[in-house]
This record gives structure tokens, sequence and C-alpha cells, in this order.
């Protein structure tokens, strides 16, 4: 299983999240990865379009179909009958509910399923037992039957009860040896002795356990024998008192309860409680154990945070009741009696509350951002920094580990860093080249550059190829489709990735008007033409589409946008179609995307839509999106749950900070690389991660130009361009901030990078001919320093391609240059009375500057 780290995120905004969310999950068990999966095609049935009910759709699928299921409220219970399908409802949970039709089980799995049984993007709630087997809301084990292992991502399992005299038996939300993934569960109630939301050998990834309660034991979860839970957040959930038909039983593991060999990483334990059972008269008959965790000495918890869970009446041990294993953990701020854990060698590395006998444990406050509101991120100075295991894997900035589940990151970006041009891409005949760098696109030694013209003066739109051999670029083709149509706004939108070119046509007129189509150019190798081997539709396409508006290209998935006819007699409704590259000219349309439809005209573009993915995660931003009455825009980010190319669903919907202050126009542009998204608009540009379960992305930094704004991020790089030019942004390591270390004043639009090449559309210079210009990244300036033993205190610039400078300005005025080489440039500057100043280092090829917002000079 991959391993992932949260930083950027306050555990309070996982409370009421619809769904919990994550990263992309390769190797989870189960995940079978995209285009591996063997046999026959599937089978794509649609309810209700083709099929009136979900379970008439399961009866009918075989092995390998897929049953897509519209959004609404579906009441009737499916049982999924052995089969190794999936069932999907691309939408998302908060626009797709199963609902028990008669208060038993909403889902069953009782006939052995394994993981190849999917079932993805759902609310399901309001279940219950019947008798039959084990669980309430979805069952996973029949009474005498084989236990099922079936796999649910992006689902919110709620409000479920059982009890085994009236309701059933087994856990209130779901019992069963299940895989989880991106899932909530919350509100469920196991009167009984099962977990609260679920009981079994689970497998759980960023999925969040919130206000469920058990009366025995498991208010959370009860996990059995070789259980995994990562990275998950068990949250004000609570066990007992547990007195059942005049019996008294002992309540243990209010958040969870671990029988044998058990496994928590990155887990964050909070506010979860128990009490144990009294008599009527009001004396305590036994005692309830553990608040947080109730575990045996099989249980082991690595980089897990324990915090604040409580011990109500006739109760020991808010914290931990037990000896389970604690490696790389914090245990603060629980209801725990003095020296509760003072003698356990097996919390090892670990902060304590009240100190423990194991090796390298402390008791010291860990200084957490806003534990009051589930910030448990460190701050500067906690002693949690760097105080792992020294044998546990390093965090993802390359240091020692740091203690519980969020650790901080560390490092130094640039102070600033220098972009010179070096080239200025134009159409060779500029007469047929209006608007020339409309889109780009490159990768490697390739450049493919969008020209649109205007759409009524008759002439073609085209593409532009672009090669780059010894440092010089050289036009190569001009590409156009085989039946041209004047004002098709070909080349408004281009990708590019390998030996594939795409461009969209979105004006193009096929089944009416405006309904546009997408062209599919391949060449055999890199040195090789490309050659036009498709031109893409989608099925049912409408008049006014204006499919191929926007396009991303990643590994032979194609993520096409298209903005639809009024709905309603108003707005527009934004669908975003996905295609699967079979071979070479055969694509298959597998997924069409359909965000909400409160949509406005944007009349500040013919093609409201951006799209971007990365791995298995596609972002749609929508600037014209409706907010009671204003159009601030939205980006929703889409992620592949299953194993077939159709499993795409709805995860998040991001929204800017401002949603009722003019126009926004947030989703004006999109990118996504790995754990990092930005957004652009006309109020900012937000930086997310994806770094925590409970709501996937959280805003790490905030970027404010007051214009419309196109985003690129690469990696640790992004950049954002608009009227006033390109910033650059720059990461020191994953999960840190962004810092703005350069700025290119020319005025820029599209953008594209690729191994060190950044190219900036330029469709409006020269009275709209347009262009494109070519940068590369020049000197660095990594730190400033000062010799205070010198005389003449020297100043020392130590970063990379130093060499290439030739002057040195201090406010303008320049400075002798002492000693220089590519690492380390020394100046001595005269005596001058301490403050900000700006300091320009002039190169061969343009002027890095560092404008005043740096550490002062003598």
């Amino acid at each position: 299983m991959s391993s992932w780290s949260w930083r950027h995120w306050s555990l309070g905004a996982a409370v009421g999240a619809t769904a919990a969310l994550g990263p992309e999950a390769q190797g989870v068990p189960g995940r079978t990865p995209q285009g591996t999966r063997p046999g026959r095609p599937s089978e794509v049935l649609r309810v209700p379009a083709d099929v009136a009910t979900i379970q008439a759709a399961i009866d009918r699928a075989r092995n390998g179909d897929v049953v897509i299921v519209a959004p609404g409220t579906h009441v009737e219970r499916i049982d999924f009958r052995g089969k190794a399908i999936e069932v999907l409802g691309p939408e998302g949970a908060a626009r797709t509910i199963l609902r028990s039709p008669d208060g038993g089980p909403v889902v069953l799995f009782r006939n052995g399923e394994g993981p190849e049984s999917r079932l993805m993007g759902f609310t399901i709630q309001l279940g219950g037992g019947d008798f039959e087997g084990e669980g309430g809301t979805v069952s996973c084990e029949p009474f005498g039957g084989p236990v099922a292992s079936p796999y649910l991502s992006d689902c919110v399992i709620e409000r479920g009860a059982t009890d085994f005299t009236w309701q059933g038996y087994g856990a209130a939300g779901l019992d069963g040896n299940a895989i989880l993934e991106r899932c909530v569960l919350r509100q469920n109630w196991a009167f009984q002795f099962a977990g609260g939301a679920a009981e079994g050998v689970l497998t759980m990834l960023q999925c969040v356990v919130e206000d469920n309660w058990s009366c025995e034991g498991g208010g959370g979860l009860r996990l059995l024998a070789g259980s995994r839970v990562e990275d998950t957040v068990i949250q004000r959930n609570g066990a007992g008192p547990c007195g059942y038909h005049g019996v008294y039983h002992t309540s243990s593991g209010g958040g969870i309860q671990a029988l044998g060999a058990v496994e928590l990483v990155g887990c964050v334990l909070r506010d979860n409680w128990v009490e144990g059972p009294r008599e009527l008269v009001g004396a305590c008959v036994d005692e309830g154990r553990g608040g947080g965790l109730s575990a045996g000495s099989a249980a082991t918890l690595r980089r897990c945070t324990i915090f604040a869970n409580r011990l109500q009446a006739c109760s020991l041990a808010g914290g931990i009741d037990g000896g389970p294993t604690l490696v790389d953990c914090i245990v603060q701020g629980n209801e725990d009696p003095a020296g509760t854990y003072a003698a356990r060698t097996s919390f090892r590395y670990s902060d304590v509350q009240g100190g423990a006998a194991g090796p390298g444990s402390f008791d010291a406050d860990p200084l957490f951002v806003d534990a009051s509101v589930g910030d448990f991120r460190l701050q500067e100075g906690s002693p949690c920094i760097d105080a792992g295991d020294p044998s546990s894997p390093p965090d993802p900035d390359g240091t020692r580990a740091d203690l519980g589940a969020l650790h901080r990151p560390a490092g130094t970006p640039p102070l600033a860093v220098a972009w010179h041009a070096t080239a200025r891409l134009a159409a060779a005949d500029p007469t047929r080249s209006e608007q020339f760098g409309t889109a780009v696109a490159v990768d490697g030694d390739t450049a493919l550059i969008g020209a649109t013209r205007n759409q009524y003066d008759g002439q073609h739109d085209a593409a532009f190829v672009f090669r780059r051999s010894g440092g010089a670029w050289t036009e190569e083709a001009r590409l156009a489709p085989a039946l041209p149509e004047a004002g098709d706004g070909f080349g408004a939108a281009v990708a590019l990735d390998g030996n594939v070119a795409v461009v969209g046509a979105p004006l193009r007129d096929t089944v009416g008007m405006d309904d546009g189509a997408v062209y599919v150019f391949e060449r055999a190798s890199g040195a090789a033409p490309f050659v036009e081997t498709l031109a893409l539709h989608p099925h049912d396409q409408r008049q006014g589409e204006r499919f191929g508006g926007a396009l991303a290209l990643e590994s032979g998935v194609l993520v096409v946008g298209a903005v639809g006819a009024p709905f309603a007699g108003f707005g527009e409704e934004v669908h975003v179609f996905v295609f699967q590259r079979r071979a070479p000219g055969h694509w298959d349309e597998v997924a069409r995307l359909a965000p909400p439809p409160y949509l406005w005209p944007d009349f500040q573009t013919h093609f409201p839509c951006a799209v971007a993915i990365s791995g298995t995660t596609i972002v749609v931003g929508v600037p014209g999106f409706q907010h009671e009455f204003e159009f601030p825009g939205r980006a929703f980010v889409y992620e592949r749950a299953g194993a077939t190319p159709h499993s795409w669903v709805l995860t998040s919907a991001l929204a800017p900070l401002d949603t009722g202050v003019g126009y926004a126009a947030f989703g004006w542009s999109v990118s996504i690389a790995g754990d990092s998204l930005l957004v652009g608009s006309d109020r900012g540009a937000p930086a997310y991660e994806r770094r925590g379960p409970g709501l996937p992305w959280s805003r790490a930094t905030r970027f404010d130009p007051w214009e419309p704004t196109q985003v690129l991020v690469r990696g640790d790089q992004a950049w954002l361009a608009g009227p006033s030019g390109v910033r650059e942004l720059l990461q020191s390591s994953p999960g840190a901030p962004w810092v703005e270390v350069a700025r290119i004043g020319a005025p820029a639009g599209p953008l594209a990078a690729d191994a060190g090449t950044l190219l900036v559309g330029a469709p409006g210079e020269d009275r709209g001919v347009g262009a494109c210009r070519v940068l590369a990244r020049g000197p660095q300036v990594d730190a400033l320093g000062r010799d205070q033993a010198a005389d003449a205190e020297a100043v020392t610039l130590r970063g990379r391609e130093l060499g290439a400078v030739t002057e040195v300005r201090l406010d303008g005025v320049a400075q002798p240059i002492v000693r220089q080489s590519a690492t380390e440039l020394v100046i001595a500057p005269p005596p001058r009375i301490p403050g900000f100043v700006d300091l320009e280092l002039v190169t061969p090829q343009g002027t890095l500057l560092l404008d005043g917002r740096y550490p002062s000079l003598p």
C-alpha cells in the first residue's frame, strides 16, 4: 500500500464532510490497474436509462460489467449475488442515495464476494439487520456462509441500527471483511455486542469514522485480527454504558476495539469516549475501558495521534486501554489517571502523557497548530519534529520521522530564480496564424501551438508543430482537419503526450451548429510526422455542445470538455467526456462526467470549462457555476475508483473563499500534478494539497493577483499567468507552502511546461497575430549571508549558475564583485543602515530581481 502523509489540513474540515476523500489507491488490495482486467470488454448498464432498477441491472450483468446509476434517491435493497461487477454512482455520494425499503439491510454481499465486487459513489442509509446474516446497512456475512470482502469507495454509510432482539445481528454500519477507501461511516448505532460503524477484518484507507455508538465495544470500529487502518480519522464515537436485558457488560474502545493483530498507521483518534454500566440506583457495576482505543499486545500503532479522548462515569483510561505497541505516536490530552502509561515499554519514540518507559519516549506539549479545531499539524519548534524512531521511514521531506499523523515539512526554497527567453515562436506565414498561442502544449522536444482566427473571416484555423533540435525550434508542420471548416475553432485547445497530438474544434458544425469535434493526430515515432487518425465525437452529440473546448491527455486517457445547450430555458450545462485509447486510431468513450447543472453563460469566453488529469484524478473547472445568484465558479474533482475505465466518481467540489462577492470565475484554469492542485480565477489562484482524510484537498496557499489567472503545476514548480506576466512558485518539499521565487513581466496567456522548458502563449501580441515565448531557468539565489568579522562586511550569495552574473546592483547601484563561481558570488558593499533593499543580478539573458521582500543587507 502506498504511503501517504498529511500536510496543510485541518481535521476540523472533516466534520460533516459528505465523503472521505484521498489519494490514488494504487496498491490497495483488490485494485486492478486500469487496462489489465481480463476477459471480454465490460458492458455498461445504465439505471434507469437502460434498466429500471439497480437490482435488475445487477441481475442482468455478468462478471466484469459496470452498472452506472443516475443521481437521486433509490429505495431498494441490492444484492450483488456473488458477481464481480462495479456498481457506480458517478455523481457521487452527495447526489446518489441508497435507502432501505423496510428497515432491513440496504446492500448484501452474502455470496463470498471478493474485491472485484465494487460499490462506489453512494450514500447508503437507514439500514438494519434481518436475522439472515450479520450486519445492518451493509452486510457481508450470511449465517453459516463465507464472509465477503468487497471493495467500497467514496461512499457514506450512515444512520444504521442493529439490535439482536429487534433488528438483527452485527455492526450497524458494515459487517464483514471489506476494503474501504475514502468512505465516511457516521451515526450508526449497535444496541448489542458489535461495532457501531463497522466490524470485521477491515482494510481502510483515507476514511472518516464519526459519531457512532456501540453498547459493548468498538463504538467506531471493532477490528478483528488482520485488519489494517491507514490515514483515517476516528472521532466522537462512544461505547457504553452496556446494560442489556438485565445483564451488565463491560464497555471498551469508544473509538476502536482491536481484537488480535491489528495495525493502525497515520490515524487520528480524537474525542472518543467510554462509559461503564451502573445499577439503577447509580452504583457502578463494571468499568469502561479505553475511550480512544482498547487493544491487546498484538496491536500496533504507527504515526498516530491520540488526543482528547474521554472517560465517562464508571470508566478507566480515557486514552488507551491494554498493551498495544506504539511507535512514532502522540498520546496527549486524554482523560487518563496519572501514571497510566509510565511503565509501558511498548510505547517507543512517542510523546506520551505522563511519560513511558519505552526507548525514545518523552512527555511534552506537542505544540499542535490548533487542537481545539482539530488542526494537529506541528508548529515550528515542536519537540515531536524529527523525534521518531531512527529506523522508521523518513518523512516525505527526507528528514527523520516526525511524531503523530501530520508531519511538518522541512526545507527552504530559493530566494529567487531568473528566467530568460530562449526563443519566440511564430508561424512561418503570419497571415495564416491569427491568435497564435491560443493554446499550447509541450512534450520533450515537440511543441504544439493552437491558432484560432475570427470565426467570421472565412479562413481556416490551425495548430502548429514545432521541433527543437540543437537548442533551436523550427516549425515542422501545420495541422488541419482532412475536411477543414472555416471558423470551427480548430486549435482552441490542444494536448500532446508522446506520439499523440489532440486538437479541439469546438465550433465545428457536425450534427447541428457549434456542436464541435476533436481531432487526433498520431505519429509512429518522434521523428515521424503527425497524421490525422480520427475525428472524435461523443455518443448522442447535441447541437451547441461545443465539444472540444478544453482538453487534457495523459497515458492514453483523453479528457474533453464541452458546454452544452441551455437547459430549462437558461444557463448552460458542462459535460466532460473521458476517452480511452485502445490502439492507434481507436478510442472508446468510457465516461461522461456532469457537474451539477447550476450554470450561467460565461460571456467572457466561448468555452467556460477547463480540464486537467493526473493519474487517476480529473479536475473540471467551471467558472460560470452559479451560487446564490452570484457566479463564483467551482472546481470539481473526480477519482477513478474501480478497475474499469468507466469508474469515475465525483468526490469533491472546491469553491472560492468569497462565494458572494461579484464575479470570481473560479475554475477559469485548473492544473493538477500528483497531490498538488491549482485553480485559477479572476480573484487569485489558491493552491490545494491532498494530505488528509475527510476533505482531500485543503487550501494550502492563496495568491491574489486581481486578474484572470492561468495556472500550471508540475512537480515542485508552479506558474501563474495573466496580463501582468508570469509568477513562478516553488515548493521546498511535499506539503510545504508554495513560495514565489520569480516574475516575468510580459503579458501571458496559456502555459505549458516539460523537462525544464516553459511555453507561454501570447495570442494578443502583434495586434492579434500572436506568439509563443520559450523560457528557460537561469541563475538561482538560495541564500544570503554576511561576514560579520570582515572590516567591510562582505555579502555572500549562494545558489546555482551564479557564474553567469555580469553585474550586481543594490537599489540600482552597481557593486564590486569580490569573488565568483557557479555556486557562490561575493560582493563588498559600503556600510549602510540595515533595511530591506532591492538586489539585482544582471546576466546576458536577463535580470534576476530580489525586490525588497527578502532579508536586509548591510
